[in-house]
This record gives structure tokens, sequence and C-alpha cells, in this order.
């Protein structure tokens, strides 16, 4: 048994219960570090028993401890119930027999970290890089598709999962609930007025909650997508289509852009587009594809009108709409009596007393 008690004098003798026996036990290896090599000196758990004075200072076996491993004794830091100093006891710490002081290596000033850096945030422990990537790479599985979706004249087949579908929209949520509609027992929807490339767009946000290349989407094809959207009852893919689709609104597109923003109620876009008109009247009004699309759908002249107007009432009235004035009805005329009034030979209500 190993003793710690260096301060003793030869030859002395202690009471026996003024020392107390533990063990000091190491809870990683312990490593004498140089810049060629490494040494292993003590192995993890390997235990030491030590014998001390009660009133002995830890400084004592600190020492000792590293001078008999060939270890630096700053290397390591000593716990029992929380570090032991070199001042304490193991009186003072309330040390007793059989007691077990840990030691571990000392983190150098390289290894501790600030404690803004030692907050990790738990997201980057799982990179949604990572989770859209795999959910992305199910849209080539088709080891495990359970639906078939038949895509316009050609009917080109789609594969796609069930679960997924449910999960995202209301819309394939009814149509696959059990007896509800025939897909349900076929598993195979037909899509007839859209194209492949607009539905694979679409199963790529159902799948990865976004479209990679929405950004380098033309005015057409946003507008395909938004269509297929509203079908679907995807709500926040309609609000992702409106917001690609209000960056590239332009004097060549803005009027397909607001015929398909009030045929598809997206009306964030639809103000956009009216607002981009009103700034660019001349622009627009003489532009050839503008006129083509008035004349083939007159209603958009009234869609660009009334925005225009409703913007002039809100710049005028703070935004509060005036309300109509109901026709007022003809009074008739009532007698004295409090009775109606009497009519005259040609039916025409005259008042009363002067017949």
């Amino acid at each position: 048994m190993a003793t710690a008690n260096a301060n003793a004098a030869p030859g002395a003798t202690r009471p026996v219960d003024q020392h107390v026996e533990f063990v000091v036990k190491p809870a990683e290896d312990l490593i004498l570090e140089g810049s060629e090599r490494s040494v292993i000196r003590v192995r993890a758990g390997t235990p030491y028993s030590c014998l001390m004075l009660k009133n002995q200072r830890f400084s004592s076996l600190f020492r000792h401890y590293a001078k008999h491993h060939g270890l630096r004794k700053d290397d390591l830091a000593y716990y029992f119930t929380e570090e032991l100093q070199n001042e304490d006891t193991p009186e003072t710490v309330f040390l007793l027999v059989r007691d077990e002081i840990v030691v571990r290596r000392r983190k150098s000033k390289s290894d501790s970290v600030s404690d803004d850096e030692a907050e990790v945030d738990p997201d980057s422990l799982c990179p949604d890089d990572m989770f859209i990537e795999q959910m992305g790479s199910l849209l080539d599985d088709d080891e495990h598709c359970d639906v078939t979706f038949f895509v316009g004249p050609s009917r080109t087949e789609v594969k796609a999962h069930k679960t997924h579908l449910v999960a995202r929209s209301e819309y394939f949520r009814s149509m696959f609930r059990k007896g509800a509609m025939r897909e349900s027992e076929t598993s195979e929807v037909t899509v007839m007025e859209h194209d492949e490339a607009t539905l694979r767009q679409m199963l790529e946000y159902i799948y990865t909650n976004r479209v990679k290349d929405m950004p380098g989407l033309s005015a057409d094809e946003v507008i395909k997508l938004l269509a297929l959207a509203n079908e679907f009852l995807l709500e926040e893919l309609k609000v992702l289509c409106e917001h690609s689709a209000r960056k590239i609104v332009s004097v060549a597109n803005v009027a397909k852009m607001l015929l398909a923003a009030e045929r598809y109620q997206a009306e964030t876009l639809k103000s956009s587009c009216l607002a981009y008109v009103q700034k660019n009247m001349p622009e627009v009004c003489r532009y050839p594809a503008f006129e083509a699309e008035v004349s083939a759908n007159p209603k958009l002249s009234m869609f660009i009108l009334q925005g225009m107007a409703d913007a002039r009432e809100e710049a005028s009235g703070g935004g509060v709409k005036k309300a109509t004035a109901m026709p007022r009805a003809k009074r008739r005329r009532v007698g004295s009596s409090g009775g109606m009034g009497a009519r005259g030979r040609d039916g025409a209500e005259v008042p009363s007393g002067r017949l």
C-alpha cells in the first residue's frame, strides 16, 4: 500500500485513527504526452491504494501520485465531490475509509472552450441537408412505392408513396381514405391536365419541403406549378410559387400572371401584378402580348381597373372603402288621419284633402 505521508518524521508513529485509507482511480487513460510520441502510463480504472493523515494536505498526494507513475503533476486533476485543491485535506472534504478519488487529465488551454462555444446547437447535429437529400432519394426508389400517377395524354407513369402524400396533403388524405374513392383501391391517380415535370416538382416539395430549381423556373413553369398546388390543396407550395412569381413579373408576363393569380386565388401575386401594372402602365399597354391577353380575356381589364380604383381609394381614404348607398324607396304621403293618401282619376297618388 502506497502512502502519501511524505511529511512524517522518520520513526514517528501516529495513532491509527488519524489516518484514512482510500483509492485513487483514473477515469481515463493517463498519458505522458510529448512532441514526438505519447506514452500511456496508467490505464483507465486502475486502482491505486493510498494512506494519508486526516489533516494532511492533498498537495502531497498530487506530488506522490504523479512521480510514482511517471507523469507531470500539473497535467492531472483530482476529484472527490468536486475538484480537490492543494490546501484541501481528507478531513476538510469529509473523505472516509475506502472512498474513491478520481483522477483525470487536466484540460489544456487549447482543449478548453468558452461557454458560448460549449453550447452546441442540436440542429447542427442533425443537419437539414442530409435529411432533405435522403428524403429526396425516395423519389427514385421504385421498390417501395405504392402509388402510380398517370400523367398527361401519354399517361406517363410516376411513382410515389402514399404515406408521404397523405402526410402532406388533405386532398390525398381524403383520396386514399379506405373506401372513400376509387384511387384508395387501385392506388392509381390520373393527372391529365398537367405534365410530368410539374408533377415531379410537386412531389419534390411534398418529400423535401422545397423545390430546388424554383429560382430558375420560367413564368409559365411557375404558373403550372401554382395550378397543380391549387388543385391538390398544397397551400404552402402555393405561397412558395407566389413568392417566386413576384420576383419575375415583367411587361411580357404580367397579364398571364394576373390571370393565374385570379384563377388560383393567389392574392399576394395578384396584388404584386396590379402594383406592377399601375407603376408601368405606359410600357404594359404598348406591349403586344398584353393587348392580346386583354382581347382574349376581357375581364382582365376589369381586374386592373378595379385594382387601380381600390388603390386610389385606399390612398385617399386610409384604406377604408365607402359603403355603397342603397337606393331610396319612394315615400308615400300619409293623410292627416294616418291612412294612405287618395288616388286621382288617373291613378296617381295625391295628397289627402286635394281631390
